[in-house]
């Protein structure tokens, strides 16, 4: 007995030893840096770019330069700056043009937008070329309200005097490099030439009103309206009977705002839309929309929406047409289709015939 228990001691006074030994080399190691502990979450991420950013001028002269620069927004709030590592382009070189190093240069008046792209992140800047001390000026020419396209609008009198400008399709008219009182003149065949003086101290909008210079046309009343699907594209089955349709259309006239309602069968009108449309009379042409976007075979909301057992029939266009004071016709661009639902939404077809040479017809 006396002999085991002095073997265990041996064993227990061994096990100390080594002990000891090893926390005294452990120490001997590093005294003064404990082991670290992990930060909770686990390791700090490398910031991300959040977005990038384009500094530099928002106009330059013809002929003249600026330099641009990127700054990328990163998630820890940081930024830094590259410029060095950014692609650029310009949407509109005959106006203006970026470098690879985003040195921008005006070549000629008018307007492009600079983008810059970094990795995946995307931004733009719209530059204006203009003189020095010159402004922007745009506006759009209405009758009642209606843009007119094809208006000539010139300046005839200030800084800027013999730029000339045709109004778009939305009526839209732009200067490039005028500055204080300038007059302008606006004249279109059959309207009445219309003259505005303008105060131009910085990038600014002023609208042109012109009058109908002859005998406006009086569509006020009642007139049959023929709708019929001629050739497009078509899917699915739509039934012969869809594809003619005959309604009554009530004009309401305000100059030359038209507004039609039609009755003569059972419409679907949710939200006051449904069996209405309204019409722009510019001259003796006359622009309907009823469910139109601008591709043409979308249906929207505000279609011609027609009971059409066991769903709906929905017709969705735009109409350029010609008028007299009996007959208001022309090209139909849209889609006649029948509907997947009878309540709303409408715009799901099973069938359709989208086409830019539907039948448009009222007569008195």
């Amino acid at each position: 007995m006396r002999s085991t228990h002095r073997f265990v001691s041996i064993l227990i006074a061994s096990a100390t030893a080594i002990a000891l030994a090893t926390a005294v080399t452990s120490c001997d190691k590093n005294p003064a840096s404990p082991t670290p502990i992990p930060p909770p979450g686990g390791n700090p991420t490398t910031p991300t770019v959040v977005r990038i950013v384009i500094a530099g001028p928002a106009s330059v002269e013809p002929g003249g330069s600026a330099q641009l620069s990127v700054t990328a927004i990163k998630s820890d709030g940081s930024s830094e700056d590259f410029t060095s590592q950014t692609t650029w382009a310009s949407t509109n070189t005959n106006v203006v043009t970026v470098n690879s190093a985003g040195l921008l240069n005006g070549l000629a008046r008018g307007e492009g937008v600079i983008i810059a792209r970094y990795q995946t992140r995307t931004t733009s800047q719209s530059v204006l070329v203009l003189p020095k001390d010159t402004f922007r000026l745009t506006g759009t020419v209405t009758d009642s309200g209606i843009a007119l396209s094809g208006v000539t609008v010139a300046v005839i009198a200030g800084i800027g005097e013999g730029l000339t400008a045709t109004t778009d399709s939305g009526g839209n008219y732009r200067f490039y490099g005028v500055a204080g009182t300038v007059r302008l003149h606006a004249k279109k065949e059959s309207y009445s030439n219309q003259i505005e003086e303008i105060q131009v101290t910085a990038n600014r909008s002023a609208n042109i009103p012109m009058s109908f210079a002859g005998q406006r046309l009086s569509l006020a009343g009642r007139f049959t309206l023929t709708i019929g699907v001629k050739g497009g594209f078509c899917f699915g089955t739509l039934p012969q009977d869809a594809r003619n349709r005959t309604y009554v259309a009530t004009v309401e006239q305000n100059g030359a705002r038209l507004s039609v309602t039609l009755s003569g069968a059972d419409f679907i009108v949710t939200n006051g839309a449904g069996n209405r449309f309204d019409g722009d009379l510019i001259g003796d042409r006359v622009v309907f929309r009823f469910g139109y976007d601008y591709y043409y075979y979308y249906v929207s909301e505000n279609a011609i929406v027609e009971r059409f057992p066991p769903t709906a029939l929905v017709i969705s266009a735009v109409v350029d047409s010609k008028a007299t004071a009996s007959r208001i016709s022309g090209r139909m661009a849209g889609v006649v289709g029948i509907s997947r639902n009878a309540v709303p939404p409408f715009f799901q077809l099973t069938g359709s015939c989208s086409g830019q040479d539907h039948q448009f017809e009222m007569v008195r």
